[in-house]
């Protein structure tokens, strides 16, 4: 037998693995580089041009290595098969090669170690077999190189796509886009992140005001009731409700005075300024967290509906967490003498 062949399985295997290794690892130089979750092994990396690198000088060797010596597992048992199939179909030594002539006058002479060596490589089986080792040492050589320009191929190529994703111009997101969703967001485009507003403190609607002051009469005259005159204020109470103020009109009247003004916290009616109408009010001159201030006419004895003499004054209605009390009571020429009440 002139030349020797392994066993096909091992050289399957052989191929198999340098393949398996070869994708393996570029594959998870990629990772390495862009980021991602590490095939088999299911490691997760954020992925950087540092990390690459580290892991093509210190890894990828690793993972062939581990692939070379696992790959030999598998084909000791054709390995071993092979080589006892060569070692039985050695030929005997034959006469020529067991025995040399030797003078008989000449001095018996013990072998050198080199003459041992020589003599080991001297049947064309035993060459065969040296020459094969080397073969596929240069396979397996050749194999590593190959799979090392792949790896290095694959490290360039990536590190080319990052910088060129990372040249590209951003789109700029305003404000509103960045703010954080309540728990209750429905998911929407990375573009536009919903925000849910919390829901405004609850204040009393039109039709309440107006339905609170119908309820509202006069004593002596029951068919007199009071209409809204101009826009309700409201105000946060200093805490999660709100205090709201509304001027309300007797009706009917003929020279438009006696008006009350009625507050609420919330949606609940709390009640009026007192239970006397004043006689005409300049409006709200401020507001502020719990409170509410107002502008009234006072009027001198003989003075007409239309001219007050005394100056106006204001007083200002603050909430103490279950009703409304005044800054100051209200003087007696700023009051009409007709007194209210409100109907169940």
């Amino acid at each position: 037998m002139g030349t020797e062949e392994h066993h096909p399985v091992a050289q399957t295997v052989a191929a198999l693995t340098g393949l398996a290794s070869a994708v393996y690892a570029t594959w998870c130089t990629v990772i390495a580089f862009v980021g991602g979750r590490l095939p088999i092994v299911g490691i997760e990396l954020d992925g950087s041009f540092g990390l690459g690198i580290l892991w093509v000088i210190v890894f990828d060797p690793i993972v062939v290595t581990v692939c070379y010596w696992v790959s030999l597992l598998p084909m000791t048992p054709f390995i071993a098969a092979a080589s006892g199939r060569r070692t039985h179909c050695r030929p005997p030594p034959t006469a020529a090669t067991s025995f040399s002539p030797i003078a008989p006058d000449a001095p018996e002479r013990r072998p050198s170690a080199r003459d041992v060596k020589s003599a080991s490589l001297t049947t064309p089986i035993e060459r065969a077999q040296s020459s094969s080792r080397h073969r596929y040492r240069g396979w397996i050589v050749a194999a590593t190189i190959t799979v090392v320009v792949g790896i290095i191929a694959v490290t360039i190529t990536a590190v080319a796509l990052r910088q060129s994703d990372q040249a590209k111009p951003r789109p700029r997101t305003s404000p509103s886009a960045t703010a954080t969703p309540t728990a209750s967001s429905a998911p929407t485009a990375p573009a536009s992140t919903a925000v849910t507003q919390s829901p405004a403190p609850p204040a009393p609607s039109a039709d309440d005001i107006v339905l609170g002051m119908a309820r509202t009469v006069e004593i002596d005259d029951q068919s007199k009731h009071f209409e809204p005159i101009g826009d309700p204020v409201t105000v946060s109470d200093g805490a999660s409700g709100t205090l709201t103020a509304a001027i309300g009109q007797v009706s009917p009247t003929a020279d438009g005075t006696g008006q009350v003004i009625f507050f609420w916290h919330d949606r609940s009616f709390l009640g009026w300024h007192g239970d006397r109408e004043i006689t005409r009010l300049g409006g709200f001159s401020g507001v502020s967290p719990g409170h509410i201030s107002a502008v009234v006419n006072v009027f001198g004895a003989n003075d007409p509906l239309c001219c007050p003499t005394l100056p106006p004054v204001a007083v200002s209605y603050r909430w103490i967490g279950q009703k409304v009390v005044p800054s100051a009571p209200l003087p007696g020429g700023a009051l009409t003498p007709h007194r209210v009440k409100r109907l169940r």
